[in-house]
């Protein structure tokens, strides 16, 4: 019997609107792959319990997730980056990221995924900012009251 190791690392947690589960951000890393997947779980505030779990990435270059936030229809935001040209180690990644070779990218999941008991396997729409100003990770979000998305990217702190 073989097992896997992997490495989790949570980056953020967001309270739902209605306090009955916790939307939480981070990564998967597997041993044997070397490069970060994006995390996104849904845990249940009454028991602590996994509702779902989502993971992401491309093979071969890391993702993963920094922040979620929520929208006023129930939906939420995630950030983080993808592209990442090596794995987790050569990242110096730490509390918050310092995420220097990767693009930040945001996308949003659907209320009714969220609301769901199974994982979504798509984003409603997504984002990966390419331009190479703005390299790093989106690190944090901040939602309007209108549901304008203010997002901190890069590792020269610029909102976009």
């Amino acid at each position: 019997m073989s097992t896997t190791n992997k490495v989790t690392k949570v980056q953020w947690v967001a309270e739902s609107p209605d306090f009955s589960y916790y939307a939480v951000a981070g990564i998967e890393e597997n041993a044997s792959e070397a490069f970060s997947r994006i995390a996104l779980w849904k845990i249940n505030a009454n028991d602590g319990s996994i509702a779902w779990k989502m993971i992401m990435g491309a093979t071969g270059s890391g993702s993963g997730l920094e922040t979620v936030y929520f929208t006023s229809d129930g939906g939420v935001v995630v950030g983080g980056y993808v592209a990442a040209t090596g794995p987790i180690g050569d990242m110096v990644f730490k509390s918050a990221g310092i995420i220097t070779e990767a693009n930040p990218f945001i996308a949003k999941v659907s209320a009714a995924d969220m609301a769901g008991n199974t994982a979504p396997n798509s984003w409603v729409w997504s984002h990966t900012e390419t331009d190479a100003t703005y390299k790093g990770s989106t690190k944090s979000l901040r939602i309007d009251s209108s549901d304008n998305i203010y997002a901190n990217v890069g590792t020269r702190t610029s909102v976009l």
